[in-house]
């Protein structure tokens, strides 16, 4: 007669063995997970703590909802404005070079070359180097050039004779007619004794012109006008 399998001792332990082994698997199992629980949750803890909650921003917040605010300018926008504003800067200090003189513009330190009553904007031996000041109030088209002139030699760039010496020069709406400089409006006027453009040299070039400066419109010859 053959006995019960569980009355086999060899079988019972066996049997406990893998029961117990089986019970210890799924025991160690469940403490593993709940260490992992207790770390996952300590992390979150110490990163709220280090950073704050987080939120949405209001452009993601709008982008979440399909809300939309059209007074809120894109990247692209601004990348634009920042763009065109950076080109028109640049322009009035380079300047700009271009075969039509009423186009062209010359740089915020304009090179001449200068020896006693001569100038020229070519370098030449005897000739010494100077700095026209050069302010693109108007970089449009049509545009020329008003030089301002003064009796006070100190800060001047060069002579013309007669005690009259040119500080700077500003370029204007107008276009030249041979070398000579026809801003708009004053094509049959004398601007030498315009106060409209004294007021302007007393502006933009404060120290140049502090004590008066009339226009001329003979700079004709800096892009090669006889």
């Amino acid at each position: 007669m053959i006995k019960p399998i569980f009355k086999n001792y060899y079988t019972k332990t066996l049997l406990a063995v893998f029961l117990n082994f089986l019970f210890g698997c799924q025991q160690n199992f469940t403490t593993q997970q709940s260490l992992l629980d207790n770390s996952i949750s300590n992390k979150v803890a110490t990163l709220k703590q280090e950073v704050g909650e987080f939120q949405l921003s209001p452009r993601q917040h709008e982008q979440a909802s399909g809300e939309s605010n059209s007074r809120i300018p894109t990247l692209v926008d601004e990348q634009i404005k920042s763009k065109a504003k950076g080109q028109s800067r640049n322009i009035s200090i380079y300047g700009r070079k271009n075969p039509d003189p009423n186009k062209a513009i010359l740089p915020a330190n304009f090179k001449v070359y200068a020896k006693d009553n001569v100038v020229v904007n070519v370098s030449y031996p005897g000739f010494e180097q100077k700095t026209l000041p050069t302010v693109n109030k108007f970089i449009g088209y049509p545009g020329c050039y008003v030089a301002a002139y003064s009796r006070r030699k100190e800060k001047s760039v060069y002579s013309v004779g007669g005690d009259i010496y040119v500080m700077a020069q500003v370029r204007v709406p107008g276009s030249y007619q041979e070398r000579i400089c026809l801003p708009v409006g004053y094509e049959n006027v004398d601007i030498s004794a315009d106060p409209q453009f004294q007021l302007m040299f007393a502006k933009v070039l404060p120290k140049a012109c502090k004590e008066g400066c009339w226009a001329g419109g003979d700079t004709g010859g800096w892009f090669g006008i006889q």
